[in-house]
Formats: structure tokens, sequence, C-alpha cells
């Protein structure tokens, strides 16, 4: 999800599997999340996983059980 980042991050992402939602203007963390949410569901994902871009979650942390 880029919610109207000025960086190449969505651009690069692209360039991978990645599937990019963007907003081109910012619209919130609130309404970021909805949006994944409902794209996750659309796509009948098995697993949704968010992390900030700021690295406030650690990806090593393993908080599944």
């Amino acid at each position: 999800m880029d919610d109207g980042s000025v960086d190449r991050t969505s651009k690069i992402a692209r360039r991978t599997d990645a599937t990019v939602i963007r907003n081109e203007t910012n619209m919130g963390k609130a309404a970021a999340v909805q949006m994944i949410v409902k794209e996750a569901i659309k796509m009948d994902a098995d697993v949704l996983v968010l992390l900030d871009a700021d690295f406030q979650h650690d990806p090593d942390e393993n908080q599944c059980s």
C-alpha cells in the first residue's frame, strides 16, 4: 500500500511480484488498512501481513502460532 508517498518505493515494488495499491494522495493509515483488507478479500488471500515502512515492526519477529 502506497498511501501517496513521494519516493520510488511503489515503482520499485512493481518490478517484483508484489501487488501494489497506490493512492495519489495520502488518505491516512486507517483508510490504507481498509483498502488492503478489501484487496486481500478480493484476492482470497490466506495470509495478510502488514509492516510499516518506518520499521516500527520487526519482520523477524514471529507472532503467529
